[in-house]
């Protein structure tokens, strides 16, 4: 889990997301849209590795991440 960005903007209520891993974010997101699936936010860096968010093409929303730098353990 991660923790609410101090800067997200608005009222956004907390909600959970799925997130699945893969070896290249842009080629994956290439390939999603190439299978009928569309860019929500277009790979975006982050400090693990890039993400992006999807949608398949009935528009059920998940995200995909690159993990080059794996988070820190925790203790939750």
């Amino acid at each position: 889990m991660i923790g609410r960005p101090a800067d997200l903007p608005g009222e956004v209520p907390d909600s959970w997301s799925v997130y699945f891993t893969v070896a290249d974010c842009e080629a994956a997101q290439e390939k999603a849209v190439e299978l009928g699936g569309s860019v929500i936010l277009s790979a975006t860096p982050t400090p693990m590795g890039p993400f992006a968010v999807l949608a398949d093409p009935a528009g059920a929303a998940f995200q995909i991440m690159e993990i080059s730098t794996p988070p820190e353990p925790s203790d939750h």
